[in-house]
């Protein structure tokens, strides 16, 4: 595979800040390093580890940001837009069920859902631009 558009942290901030302004919900960042961590968190497992599937590494994001509590509130929201993004900057689109979205985001959160079976699940409900 070829080397995925990758996010940036300003990507994820900027993401964070558009779910806080249209949901709601508190701001700020409890852990600037730990965002950063999470953004390079897919690279690492890219080039080192043993996943190339354009869905399991956005199902990476996902799980990282949706699992800690870097951001004051908005951790799932964040972690589910990170993962559509990244999928969208990679030639893919999801089409799902906003409330499906939410349930399995909120299970990945909850380790109800492992990282692969988001990412199975996020491949079956993608189409290619």
């Amino acid at each position: 595979m070829t080397e995925p558009v990758w996010l940036v942290p300003t990507d994820v901030l900027g993401l964070h800040e558009m779910q806080i302004d249209e949901i709601g919900g508190a701001g700020g960042i409890r852990d600037a390093g730990g965002v950063e961590s999470n953004v390079a968190r897919p690279q690492q497992h890219f080039h080192f580890g043993d996943v190339s599937d354009v869905h399991q590494l956005a199902a990476i994001y996902g799980a990282a940001f949706a699992a800690t509590q870097h951001f004051v509130d908005g951790n799932k929201r964040t972690g589910f837009a990170c993962a559509l993004l990244f999928l969208e900057l990679n030639g893919w689109t999801l089409i799902v069920d906003p409330l499906e979205a939410a349930e399995n985001t909120l299970a990945l959160a909850n380790n109800r859902l492992t990282r692969e079976s988001y990412g199975k699940w996020l491949k079956a409900h993608s189409v290619r631009l």
